[in-house]
């Protein structure tokens, strides 16, 4: 049981550092690649990071997986796991806790290895899921910055103008009232105005100075 138990904690310890690497390395190159020096990634590079994320995610659930399947080939004397189909089967769905049930160890063939596999299973795909949130919320704030910066231009440049001068008129203060959020009701006033302003210089002579209605 001893041997047994030491085996399953090494076993652990090398998915682990296999885990570490493999999601620094990931990490890495998904930063380099697809993320703006604020770390959320540029709108049009979201869906690729996303995509890189899962599939190298899922390349070291396999290889962790394989490592295991090759421990209880070697070293458990069961005649369910003679092949290495078999014990990759077994050990996939144990490391995943799925538990079909269909292959069991039984006394002395090591089934104490099938309940650290478990719950190694158990703290990777938790790892990997925190890791896949982190990508994605990412992915969400890039593209919600990079709509903020598109559209902040668009709202800065005529408010600067209107702050300038245009503000100055009835209608440049209506403009300025939708850009800065005034209420419905007070922007509803402010176009009133702006409207007899208008019909006010649009009867007006220009030449003469004398009012027409």
């Amino acid at each position: 049981m001893i041997a047994i138990i030491a085996t399953g904690i090494g076993l652990i310890a090398l998915t682990v550092l296999i885990h570490a690497v493999g999601t620094t390395g990931l990490i890495r190159l998904v930063a380099h690649r697809y993320a703006d020096p604020s770390g959320h990634f540029k709108a049009h590079a979201a869906l690729p990071a996303i995509l890189w994320t899962a599939i190298a995610l899922m390349l070291l659930h396999v290889l962790e997986i394989l490592l295991w399947a090759l421990a209880y080939l070697w070293l458990v004397p069961s005649a369910r796991l003679d092949t290495l189909e078999a014990a990759t089967y077994f050990s996939a769905v144990t490391f995943t806790t799925l538990g079909y049930g269909e292959i069991t160890l039984g006394v002395g063939e090591g089934r104490l290895l099938g309940g650290l596999e478990a719950l190694n299973g158990i703290l990777l795909v938790g790892w990997s899921t925190a890791l896949f949130f982190v990508v994605v919320q990412r992915s969400w704030q890039g593209h919600g910055s990079h709509h903020a910066a598109s559209t902040s231009g668009a709202v800065i440049a005529p408010y600067s103008a209107l702050r300038a001068g245009a503000a100055s008129s009835a209608m440049g203060r209506a403009a300025a009232g939708a850009l800065i959020g005034l209420s419905a009701n007070e922007l509803f006033r402010a176009l009133n105005t702006a409207g007899a302003a208008a019909t006010k210089d649009c009867c007006r002579m220009p030449s003469r100075g004398q009012q027409l209605c």
